[in-house]
């Protein structure tokens, strides 16, 4: 209830897999998968769509282009509005269940496993505000993920970073590289096993 109370006034709502599941109007299970067989249950009900569970679980890699970002808050045609560089995003899938939609695409996944395809995906509400995607990964995008909280510091699609230095009232976008933090990471992670391991009685362990 209270993230219902949240969204209708005005709060900025995104889901992502099951949390995309959960905006719609119901989650039925008629295979059983997680609960019992035929059982259906009401969702939140912020975005026109039903979810129906299936026992074969979805995994690709994929690359889109979120089509509905930000365009209906805007009063744009969605698709519109926005640059390339921000609306191309890559991730991943990894769920159970088909979701039927009456709301605009989120996005639109254009690759999946190095397959092309053409495939709606997600739902965004009439107002902008509750949006919802299967990809996981979506704010690993640096573009993205910038205009997504330029967004909703700005209250709008006015509020995005385009990058543009002959636009003033721009916010650009932050210069934090998502891959380049992983990849520090991962080497200080590195770094704190060798130094807090005896790595030579390993490597004797593994033949190497």
């Amino acid at each position: 209830m209270a993230l219902k109370g949240y969204a209708a006034a005005g709060g900025r709502v995104m889901g992502i897999c099951g949390g995309f599941q959960m905006l719609g109007k119901s989650v039925s299970d008629p295979c059983g998968v997680e609960a019992g067989a035929g059982e259906s249950v009401p969702a939140l009900g912020l975005l026109d769509m039903v979810t129906i569970l299936t026992r074969d679980k979805k995994t690709f890699r994929v690359r889109g282009e979120a089509l509905g970002l930000f365009a209906a808050t805007a009063g744009l045609p969605v698709g519109t509005g926005l640059p390339a560089e921000i609306t191309k995003i890559n991730g991943y899938e990894i769920h159970m269940g088909e979701t039927v939609s009456k709301e605009p695409p989120f996005a639109v996944i254009t690759e999946r496993s190095g397959e092309g395809v053409s495939i709606n995906d997600g739902g965004v509400s009439g107002c902008g505000r509750v949006m919802g995607t299967y990809i996981h990964g979506l704010f690993d995008n640096d573009a993205f993920r910038a205009a997504f909280i330029s967004s909703v510091v700005g209250g709008g699609s006015e509020g995005i970073a385009t990058g543009d230095p002959s636009d003033d009232t721009s916010r650009k976008p932050p210069a934090t590289s998502f891959e380049a933090v992983v990849e520090a990471s991962i080497k200080k992670l590195s770094e704190t096993v060798k130094a807090s391991v005896e790595m030579k009685r390993i490597y004797d362990i593994m033949g190497l």
